[in-house]
């Protein structure tokens, strides 16, 4: 895969940003250098500024550093998709600033399903949002989705916990590169989701810790890879309003549950009754809710049709116990 080490090279240049190295790819997959003059050259015919061109020195390094990486990938199984590539979803290629690299381990095809969403929530949801998740997780399974999530504590933990234990298969959004999980408390989880035929991604290569900013970035991923988004829970801010926001941006249909009102007062659900509020999400709190939410993200194009070997689960979307206390 030449070209991915060159792309991986100016990601790993200091101060070359990732919108400055996507200018670069159409001309790294037109023409592919045979080495770091070429790349320089290239560079300046992509319409950068000369001042902005890297010096062959730091390329160099730069350059290394990105050999290194990706041998070590290969050594721990993890592969890398490129744009182009026919596992590189064209839901990212439709947003403003898609990743350049995707590292991906499992089975790269759930990125590329005609039927994908996205199950986010709060690290601390309510007894209410926790077994929500999770049914929600497997009624997506029975219903042929991958669902899309952060690994997560709270409620994207359950949501990918309901999908495998449905077998279904989930697609782990990461924050960091694959050679960790966080939180490390869901490696089982994360063995569980590689096991049941499903994959975690990143934009980041091995060795990158996760920081403030990447779970930010993280979320815009999320966000593209599906064709719509449910939220289980959410205050007015963190990280569940950082998806949303990138959903609305990207045009994805965005889902909350609607609260009975014994939950509705609590911190959990603020920014579920602000969303609908303001008629940005499409209120869930039945089965033919959910059935009608899912069957607009399915569309009817051939893209969008259920695999006929699907296997559907006769998951129903009801009150549990809990909310008759």
């Amino acid at each position: 895969m030449p070209t991915a080490v060159y792309l991986l090279t100016l990601l790993k240049t200091p101060n070359f940003s990732r919108k400055k190295t996507l200018r670069a790819v159409p001309l790294l997959r037109q023409h592919g250098p045979s080495g770091i003059a070429e790349l320089r050259e290239m560079l300046l015919a992509s319409g950068l500024d000369h001042d902005e061109i890297p010096g062959r020195e730091a390329l160099n390094a730069a350059y290394s550093h990105a050999v290194n990486l990706l041998d070590r990938a290969a050594r721990l199984g993890i592969g890398v998709i490129q744009p182009g590539s026919d596992h590189y979803p064209k839901r990212l290629q439709g947003i403003g600033d898609p990743p350049v690299l995707l590292f991906v381990r499992g089975n790269p095809d759930c990125l590329v399903s005609g039927l994908t969403c996205a199950v986010i929530g709060t690290k601390e949801p309510s007894p209410y949002g926790l077994k929500h998740a999770r049914l929600l997780g497997a009624m997506l399974a029975g219903q042929g989705f991958v669902v899309v999530s952060g690994l997560a504590r709270g409620c994207d933990t359950a949501a990918h916990q309901g999908c495998v234990r449905s077998g279904g298969r989930t697609v782990a959004v990461l924050a960091h590169g694959l050679d960790q999980v966080y939180p490390p408390e869901n490696q089982a989880l994360a063995a569980q989701i590689l096991g049941t035929e499903g994959c975690l991604v990143s934009e980041y290569p091995p060795g990158d810790k996760p920081v403030k900013y990447s779970f930010i970035e993280r979320d815009r991923i999320q966000s593209a890879l599906s064709c719509g988004l449910l939220v289980v829970e959410t205050d007015v801010e963190g990280g569940t309003m950082h998806t949303v926001r990138f959903g609305l941006e990207h045009g994805r249909p965005v889902a909350c549950l609607k609260h009975p009102e014994q939950w509705a007062s609590l911190a959990q659900a603020r920014g579920n009754k602000k969303l609908l509020g303001e008629g940005k999400a499409t209120p869930i709190s039945s089965q033919e809710d959910i059935e009608a939410f899912l069957s607009k993200i399915s569309g009817s194009t051939a893209e969008n049709e259920r695999e006929s070997n699907t296997r559907r689960l006769s998951v129903r979307y009801r009150q549990p116990a809990l909310w008759d206390d």
